[in-house]
């Protein structure tokens, strides 16, 4: 297992720039937007969600913009776990109690696990 990325939510684009390109260094790539479809029953977010991946010497942020003060990024921040057996993982996981949430994106599944605190984590 290794962590692929960690997902990171800033008030607006200019805001993350400043930090992870201008000030860490990492690369911004395009512009990508998860659907509120996928975001409502995955962070409790009924609207679509703009994102930046900053990448740079191993490491990996994903940047949610998210604009709307007093809205709590918890729901949304979280590492990504990669796991060689995905399908094996997550069903340890819920022999264990811990509750699994997956949910379509395009042809794909996108799934989310928290740990006993809310801790967030992605798993693929």
């Amino acid at each position: 297992m290794r962590v692929k990325h960690v997902g990171l939510v800033c008030r607006s684009e200019s805001n993350a720039d400043r930090f992870y390109r201008d000030f860490l260094g990492l690369e911004k790539s395009e512009r990508k937007v998860l659907p509120a479809s996928v975001a409502q029953p995955l962070f409790g977010i009924d609207s679509d969600i703009a994102s930046f991946y900053y990448t740079g010497a191993g490491f990996q942020v994903e940047v949610f913009i998210r604009e709307t003060p007093g809205e709590a990024p918890s729901r949304i921040a979280h590492a990504c776990l990669e796991v060689e057996e995905p399908d094996q993982f997550l069903a340890q996981a819920r022999t264990l109690g811990f509750a699994v949430a997956r949910q379509a994106k395009g042809t794909s599944f996108v799934c989310f696990l928290d740990d006993l605190d809310g801790n967030r984590f992605e798993i693929k």
